[in-house]
Order: C-alpha cells, then structure tokens, then sequence
C-alpha cells in the first residue's frame, strides 16, 4: 500500500509539474510568436525600405544605357531625379556622378523638402545646394562646401569595383557629418567597357534608429540591426551606432562595444553562441541566458543579391511574460493535492493489474531504446496492454526494416540497387563473387589542358553538365556506375544486377553516350564553350563483384585483369572513339557494326590485343555514328619537332624531322629515328609566320623505313589539339584543292 500510495503522490507530483511545463511552454510559444511577428515586421518594412532604391537605380541605369537619358545633361538629370523624388517618399537621396569629377543629386531634408546639390568638377569643385520650388526649377543657394569630389567618395569607389548594382558601406554624409548614409550604387560604362560615372540611391540609415524607437516604445523588447561583421547598423536603444575618430573620419561601433551595458551583454552571448557552433548563425530563435536575465531571441538574415548582409536581432525579457505561470502553479498543486486521497484509493486496486506488465513493456522499451532490436513481444491479454505489446512488435519489425534499407542507401547508389533490395534483399548478397560482366570506361581528351584554360567555376560547371549528361545515359542503359575518376567514368554491366543482353546494351549506352556529347558540345558551341572529346573503351571479362572497403565504410566495386585491359583499351583511343576487344566482339556478333581493326600490345598484358572501332549498334532503334572521315593525304612541307612523353612528362630533347602530307585528324611525318607504335608525343611545327602550335599532342599510328637510308615514315595521329590549331591546319589542307 505504502507503494502504491507513493505512486499515487509521484503521479500528482508529476501531473503538477506537467502542469508547470505545459503553462511555461505555451508562454514561451506565445513569446517566440510575438518575437517572430515583431521580427517579420521589421522585415518586411526594411526589405520594402532597401527595395525602393535598387528598383529605381537599375531603372535609371538601363535608360542611361539606351540613350534615353544624357548622362552629359545634368540640368535634364536634376529634373528627372526630383520627379522620382516626388513619385517615391521613401528615396532619401538620388544622385549621380561622372568621370570626369561633375556631379548631380536631390536631397531630401528635414521637413521633406527636396534640395539640389551639384558640383561641376573642375579643380578645387565644391559641392553647392539650392532651393527647390514646386515646379524642380533651382532657387536660392544654400550653401557651398569646398573639396568635394564624387570619385572619392565611398558610394563611388564601391560601385567601380562591381559588376553589377550593390550597396556601399555605411558613410556619414559629407554635408552633415552626422547623418549616415547607405548607398545602393550602379556603374554606368559604355560599349567599351569604361566607366562613364556611377547612379546612386541613398538611404539614410540614421532614420532607422528613430522607425525602431517607435516600434518598440510600448514593447517590452530591444531590437538590433547588424551587419556582416558585427557592427551596428540601427538599433532601438538609445546608443550611438557610429562615433567620430581621433582623424576626423566616421567609425563603426562593432556588436561588443555599445555603451547599453544590459544590450552590449546580450550582444556578446549572442556572438559567444555562434562561435561555438563553428559557423555563421543567420536565422535563429530561441533562449539565451545572459549574466542577470534570460531573453528570448530572433535572429534574422536580410540580405539581396547585391551585397547588402545586414541581421536584425529581436531581444525580449522572458521575464514578461512569466509572470501568471506561478499563479496557475499554486492552483494546480492545490488541485493535485485534492486528488491524492483519491488517487490512493484509485491506485491501490488498479497498479497490481497494470504494474506488472507496464514495468515489462519499460525494460522493453528501454532496449529499444539503446539499440537493440531483438526484443520480442507476445501479447498474452486482449485489452489494451496487450494491444500495446502487438504495437510494439510491428514497430520493431519496421525499425529492423528501415535499419536494413538505410545501410542499403548508405552503400549502393545506383537506383536498380535500391530497387532491386527492397523488393528482394537477399539479391544483394554478394559478398565478393567472380562474374563475367562487360566493363565500360570513358575519359575526356585534353580536359587537363581545358582546366588550366577555362575559369574554375566555368571549368565545374562544363564538368558537371558532361557528367550529368553521361550519368543519365548509363542510368538509362541500366549501368552500374562504379565511380568517378575526375572526368573519366567506370561502369559495369552484369553484376549486381545480371541480364542476357549485358553485352549489347553497355555497347549500345557507349554509343548513346558519344551521341549525347555531340548534343552536349552543339549548345557549348552556341554558349562559346569549349568542345569536349571523349574515348571509350569497352571489355568483356571475369571480375571480382562485391563490397569493398572497411565495416565502417563501403562500396560496391569490382576489381581483376579485366578493369585493368578496359583502361588501357580506352587509352588507345583518339579523340572521340569507341573500342572495344576481340572478347566482347565474339559476345555481341553482327549487333554491332565496326569498322577497322588492328592488334596492339598494351603495358601490363602479355598477350597481343585485338581491338575494334565500333560504329554503331543494332536494335529498336538502329544507332549509327556515321562513317569515319577519310584520311587523303595532302602534301605539305613543314619543319617539326616531335618530342617523346614519358608517362606525363615531355622529354626536352626533340626528333627534328619535317611533315610531308597532312592527313585528316593527324600527319604523315619523315624522322632520322624509329618511334614504337601507340607511343605519346608532343609536336611543335610553325604552321602561321611567327606562330608555334600550343598544346599538340599525338600518338604513333605507323612507323616504316624509308628509301633513305636512316629515315622513317611515321603517321602520327592528333589526340589534343588547340582550335587555333586544327583552324590553321585545315586552312593548309584546303589549299591544293583550290588550287586545282
């Protein structure tokens, strides 16, 4: 009894304390609703605030850029900006100055009123403001300061270092010091790419400080706007945001050095919080615990696509809203005490039926909990404990099933893999089998030279469009692809996933995949990108198929003399070509059409290799590649030097010989010495008066003796070569042909 009766007591204990957390609960919610709305207010008027100005400079831009306004009009510019002025309240500033120092702005003061500033740019210009009447026309001068140089000034300098509209950094006015300015600023250049001035959109920041006074007078919370680096923009309490400096010039006051002792410590937490996570925090809610309260927190990014990083920051005492949570704690507990006598009564018949099982169904839960999944539940009543046991038996065999296809996920990407698993697990079991599968490997030519050409970002975006491009051909042909390798691509057809026309189909995707690349190359061509050249080779053979790798992390792979023949079959190939070997050929028959072939002997293989030009492949439908160009050779003569590679190094000493004939996609060429067959060689010729070739790059094709004693005949085929080259090379094919 005396158990039970603690029970009872644990449990109104336990139905206060809820009671406790329930009610503080819902008032933080209402607390973080209210921070929440209270931050998308701000929001949403600072966006429509630093909005206003970019719309009205990019449109101005774009009329200075069509000549539909004169940039050397300064009189048409004021009456323009002034009609702006009047069409949109919230412009604080219009203005524009040009290169050669002059420079035009409306001004709106205090009271609204709409004031002209001017300065003509001639040495020692001062900036002059003038009265304006209703009509834009100028009045009386205001005022004269001396030494003012648009070029200079910080709005200026900001725009001629972008590229596009942007904002400048905070800046105190250079008539009235004590305003701060921020500018949203545009470069004007003409067709030539000079900077004809700069268009300028100005807010003023310092009016900011008064919108969030306002806002938060009769809120109980502090609101900071700052920018990227911490230091204040606007904020609500009554601090400065920037101060004077011992040279006269304007500084920021950075988050840790506000004279509110109460906001700078909510400032520093706050800077103290995103440190220890590592990274930049820009969109946050939550409690933070300063030295003397606790706040509820927003943190909130503002920022456009032209450099403006501001956060706004929403402060509130979690103490204003706490304040009825201790009344409805005193009602609760008095209730709780009340039900206790009856709970006794309720407890003392009801824990013996329900104590037993429950406490069973706990330990359980609490394996579960800690992982394991070999629990097992056998409901032996049918009301609801029972219930809850058949519950809990379903839910642990979903966990075990979802543990099983996570690691599934985890480790295979292809989507047949996955497939494949859920509908029947045991298919992927393989545990390192030797299969026979047909192996397809790509790589793109010359793509080293590419990337020392092109930009980085341009040279990963044609990357990715190449690989997004052949990832969904092979996907489409239902290859396995095995990895990545840089550019080149290793794919396997026949394990996990085995099927009768494995064969035909991986030399039906290679020819897919070389028919995409002339898709893909046609749109680079229309984007002024460089065109991409890929060879294939293809191999069937037995492998090793299964998960390679550690307990912690693994792949699905395949490894054997197989994968290493289909690399050095696809290194034979030049330019964009197919190849495949004398094995996959007796596989595939007449479905694959081929053109010439020849017997080579590659590194690492004792046995000669037989090896295939494929052309196309049969089926619904029918691809073709088109017929091979012709080699007709056309006589040239041209001194050369042709330099060996080994491995990726150039050797520096040449062979000095001379070009005899130009044939389509390479050289006939006569050297004093023998080069081996398939061997890499770099070539510099003079094709143009005072022009080297850049870049060239064959591979031996041929190699006879000549009639001369000491000569050899060498064919050597281009793999790389720059377009300046192949330009100029075809110019000197086509000469004899005009000649005739």
């Amino acid at each position: 009894m005396a158990a039970v009766t603690a029970q009872v007591v644990g449990v109104c204990a336990l139905v206060g304390w809820l009671s406790f957390r329930n009610g503080e609960a819902a008032v933080r919610e209402l607390s973080n609703r209210y921070i929440h709305e209270l931050t998308l207010r701000i929001y949403e008027r600072l966006h429509s605030y630093v909005s206003a100005p970019v719309r009205v400079i990019e449109a101005d831009a774009h009329a200075m850029r069509s000549g539909r306004l004169d940039l050397e009009d300064l009189d048409a510019l004021a009456q323009h900006f002034w009609l702006q002025m009047r069409t949109d309240p919230t412009l604080g500033y219009l203005s524009f100055g040009r290169d050669d120092g002059a420079f035009i702005g409306v001004q709106r003061v205090a009271g609204g009123r709409l004031v002209l500033e001017t300065a003509d740019g001639g040495p020692g210009s001062a900036m002059r403001s003038y009265a304006l009447d209703e009509a834009g026309r100028r009045g009386a001068l205001i005022r004269s300061t001396p030494g003012y140089d648009p070029r200079k000034r910080p709005w200026y300098v900001a725009a001629t270092r972008a590229d596009r509209a942007t904002w400048s950094d905070l800046y105190a006015s250079f008539s009235a010091p004590d305003t701060t300015f921020i500018t949203a600023v545009v470069r004007i250049s003409d067709p030539y790419g000079r900077v004809r001035g700069v268009l300028g959109a100005d807010l003023i920041v310092s009016q900011l400080n008064a919108y969030l006074r306002a806002l938060t007078r009769h809120h109980p919370a502090d609101v900071v706007i700052i920018d990227s680096e911490r230091r204040l923009v606007a904020t609500s309490v009554e601090t400065p945001t920037v101060r004077v400096g011992p040279d006269g010039a304007l500084q920021r006051i950075a988050a840790g050095e506000v004279e509110d002792a109460r906001l700078r410590g909510a400032l520093s937490t706050l800077e103290a919080l995103q440190a220890s996570s590592g990274e930049r925090v820009d969109d946050m809610q939550g409690t933070l615990e300063t030295d003397d309260r606790a706040l509820v927190v927003e943190l909130s990014a503002l920022r456009d696509a032209r450099a403006l990083d501001w956060s706004i920051v929403a402060l509130v005492p979690e103490s204003a809203f706490m304040a009825h949570i201790d009344q409805t704690t005193r009602i609760t507990l008095v209730l709780c005490l009340g039900a206790v006598l009856l709970g006794i009564l309720v407890a003392f018949f009801v824990s013996r039926r329900i104590a037993a099982p429950l406490r069973a169904l706990a330990r359980k839960a609490r394996r579960i909990h800690e992982g394991d999944l070999d629990v097992t539940f056998e409901p032996d009543t049918e009301d609801e404990i029972g219930e809850l046991n058949a519950t809990m038996a379903e839910m642990v065999v979903g966990m075990r099933d979802r543990d099983f296809i996570r690691a599934a996920f985890g480790r295979y990407v292809s989507p047949e893999l996955v497939d494949r698993f859920i509908a029947d697990p045991s298919s992927l079991a393989l545990g390192g089998q030797l299969v026979r599968v047909t192996l397809l490997m790509s790589d793109l030519r010359g793509f080293t030279r590419l990337s020392e050409q092109l930009a980085p970002q341009a040279m990963v975006r044609l990357l990715n469009d190449y690989l997004g491009a052949m990832t969904e051909v092979i996907r489409e042909h239902r290859g396995t692809i095995i990895e990545f390798i840089g550019d080149a691509i290793l794919v396997v057809f026949g394990a996990p996933l085995r099927a009768e026309d494995d064969a035909v189909r991986a030399v039906r995707c290679a020819v897919s995949m070389e028919l995409r690349l002339r898709e893909l190359n046609a749109m680079s061509a229309e984007q002024g990108r460089p065109e991409l050249s890929m060879g294939i080779g293809l191999h069937t053979g037995d492998v090793v198929a299964g998960n390679i790798g550690s307990a912690q992390q693994a792949k699905y792979g395949v490894v054997g003399e197989a994968v290493n023949l289909t690399a050095r079959i696809e290194s034979l190939t030049l330019g964009t070509q197919i190849i495949m070997s004398e094995d996959l050929r007796r596989v595939v028959g007449d479905a694959v059409v081929t053109g010439a072939h020849r017997v080579v002997r590659v590194k690492g293989i004792s046995q000669a290799q037989s090896i295939w030009n494929v052309r196309g492949v049969a089926g619904d439908p029918p691809l073709d590649l088109g017929a091979p160009p012709e080699l007709e050779p056309v006589p040239a003569e041209l001194a050369i030097d042709v330099h060996r590679l080994d491995r990726h190094i150039v050797l520096e000493q040449p062979v000095r010989g001379r070009v005899t004939a130009l044939v389509l996609g390479g050289l006939l060429v006569e050297l004093p010495e023998r080069l081996d067959l398939l061997s890499r060689v770099e070539l510099r010729m003079e094709l143009t008066p005072g022009r080297r070739t850049q870049g060239a790059y064959g591979s031996v094709q041929d190699c006879v003796a000549s009639r001369d004693a000491g000569r050899f005949r060498i064919h050597i085929a281009f793999t790389t070569l720059e377009d300046a080259d192949r330009e100029a090379i075809d110019a000197l094919r086509q000469r004899p042909r005009r000649a005739r």
